[in-house]
C-alpha cells in the first residue's frame, strides 16, 4: 500500500507538541510503514498572525525532529481567503 500523508499547521506561532506529534505520526505512516510520501501543508487560519517568520521556524523545528517531506515543492500554504468565496456562495 502506498500513502501519502500531510503535516498540518497554522503558521501563526511556533510548533507546539500537539503539531509535532501529530507530525512524527504522519511522517512514520507516510515513510516507515507504508513508503509513500509526505506533504508538509500550513493552513493559515488566523492571517492576522501568520508569518513567514513563523512557517520558516516550523519547517527548521519539523528537520531538527527528523520530519522531512519529499523535497520542497510538498510544501503547501493555504489561507482562509482562497475559500471566501465557496463560503460566500
Amino acid at each position: 500500500m502506498l500513502a501519502k500523508c500531510r503535516a498540518n499547521s497554522s503558521f501563526s506561532g511556533y510548533l507546539h507538541i500537539g503539531h509535532a506529534k501529530a507530525a512524527l505520526l504522519n511522517d512514520y505512516f507516510a515513510h516507515d510503514l507504508y513508503k509513500g510520501t509526505l506533504i508538509l501543508r500550513f493552513d493559515d487560519t488566523n492571517p492576522s498572525k501568520a508569518t513567514e517568520d513563523f512557517k520558516d521556524a516550523i519547517v527548521v523545528d519539523l528537520d531538527l525532529l527528523g520530519v522531512k517531506p519529499e523535497d520542497r515543492f510538498h510544501i503547501q500554504v493555504t489561507t482562509s481567503s482562497c475559500f471566501t468565496n465557496s463560503l460566500s456562495n
